[in-house]
Order: C-alpha cells, then sequence, then structure tokens
C-alpha cells in the first residue's frame, strides 16, 4: 500500500509539470497572434477616434467659413463715388453687384472645400441666391434644383428654394411658371410654407389687374394665418385694394314668379 502511494504521489506532480509546460507552450504559441490582434484592434479603435475628430473638425471648419460668407451676403452697402476695392475696410460695400459677387466667391470656397458637409449644402442654395441677385438666372435655377435635389422637401431652406425659382420666373415676366413654383408651397411637401405661396400668388393676381381676387386672397391669409410674416405688407395692400365681401357658396331658393 504504501509502494502505490508512492509511486502515486511521484506521478501526480510529472502530470502537474506536464500540464503547466502544456500551458505555457500554449501561450508562448498565442503570444503573436494576441499580440498582432490587439494592435489591430488599437488599430481600429484609434482610426475611428481619429476619423470622427477629422470629421468634427471639418465640419467646424465648414461652418466657421460659411458663417463669414454669409457674413458677406449679408453686409451693407454703402455708396462711395469712385470706390477701388469691393471689400471695404469697415465691413461694407460700393454696391449691391460687388457685395454679392464676392458673397458668391466665399460660399463657393465653402462647396469646393467642405464638400459633402452640411455648410456646403447651404452654401450651395446661397450661392443660388447670389446668382439670382446678380441676374445670373440659369446659373440661380441650376443651384436651387440641386439643393432641393440633395436637400429634399425637408431641407432648411427647401422652401425658400422653391420660392427662389419662383422669383426668377416672375423677374423674367414668366407669370404662368411662377404661379406654379409659388403653388408648390401651399402643397404637400411644402404645406408649412403655406401662407408664403398663398401671398405670392396673391401678389401675382394683383400684379395680373385681378384686384378682387387678390383682395379675397390677401383677407383669406390674414384670417387662417393671423402670426404670418406678410401680415404687414398684406395690410398696406389691402388697404389699397377694394373690398371684396367674402363669397356666398349658399344656394338660394328659387321664388315662382307671381301669377296675375
Amino acid at each position: 500500500m504504501t509502494e502505490k502511494t508512492s509511486r502515486k504521489d511521484l506521478k501526480e506532480p510529472d502530470e502537474f509539470v506536464s500540464f503547466s509546460q502544456r500551458a505555457l507552450q500554449w501561450l508562448k504559441d498565442q503570444k503573436v497572434p494576441l499580440i498582432v490582434g490587439t494592435v489591430a484592434l488599437l488599430l481600429v479603435v484609434f482610426s475611428f477616434m481619429g476619423l470622427r475628430w477629422y470629421r468634427q473638425s471639418r465640419d467646424m471648419a465648414a461652418s466657421k467659413a460659411f458663417m463669414s460668407a454669409r457674413q458677406v451676403f449679408n453686409a451693407r452697402v454703402i455708396e462711395r463715388a469712385n470706390a477701388e476695392e469691393t471689400t471695404q475696410a469697415d465691413g461694407t460695400f460700393s454696391s449691391e453687384q460687388d457685395k454679392y459677387r464676392a458673397a458668391l466667391a466665399e460660399f463657393e470656397k465653402v462647396m469646393g472645400n467642405f464638400s459633402g458637409t452640411g455648410a456646403a449644402l447651404l452654401a450651395q442654395y446661397y450661392a443660388g441666391e447670389c446668382h439670382r441677385m446678380l441676374g445670373e438666372y440659369d446659373k440661380a435655377k441650376d443651384l436651387f434644383q440641386q439643393y432641393l435635389a440633395e436637400a429634399g422637401p425637408e431641407g432648411e431652406l427647401s422652401a425658400f428654394a422653391v420660392e427662389g425659382l419662383g422669383a426668377i420666373f416672375e423677374e423674367q415676366n414668366q407669370l404662368k411658371e411662377a404661379k406654379e413654383q409659388y403653388n408648390r408651397l401651399t402643397q404637400p411637401p411644402f404645406e408649412y410654407a403655406r401662407d408664403r405661396g398663398l401671398y405670392h400668388v396673391a401678389r401675382l393676381a394683383q400684379r395680373s389687374g385681378d384686384v378682387d381676387e387678390a383682395s379675397r386672397m390677401f383677407s383669406e391669409i390674414l384670417e387662417k394665418h393671423p402670426k404670418s410674416m406678410f401680415a404687414q405688407d398684406i395690410n398696406a395692400r389691402l388697404n389699397l385694394l377694394p373690398k371684396v365681401s367674402p363669397k356666398n357658396t349658399t344656394p338660394q331658393p328659387q321664388v315662382p314668379p307671381k301669377v296675375e
């Protein structure tokens, strides 16, 4: 019994040593793949963080460039005789044309240097507006339509892009086409700008000489959209238009002729 126990006791350490050696060998065998996997994982994490930082910094730079361009777009115009520079030290311009030409150049920089960003998309609309103000209607149309195609009807400036298309046609005296664009603002998916569309359609009616229709539409806007941003202008226009009673759609009873 003692001899068997001794042999067993001697065998157990041998098995333990053997297992330990196998474990150490496994760790040695797995060391390189484990290190490679860890390094690969770290590279993925750092790459993701780097890409995220790059996008954030690029978006911030794009927003800053866009805001600078919009400052030029909104700059004051102070006419100066024989002005030598279009961009003045005090941030004003000597003419509307100089201002919009300078703003256009800045918006085009945003579009070119930061393509794919939200700021570049906004710059696309403003570049179209600059072209419109400069009378370059074909270029303005293209940019408004491109903005609508990329931003969709839910875009921040989509309603204004449709309005811009209507304004271009109106400025070219294509009133039918202008009305079609303005009517788009009264229907889905632009119904949130309904008062804007109705206002322009009413203006076209007044411009075309249909003063009764214009008066009726202006009154309807004030009734249904009392907080419209156009309320003040509408009131001013109504003061110059004849008063029109709402159309009575209730059928009147027919009275038979009196028989003598």
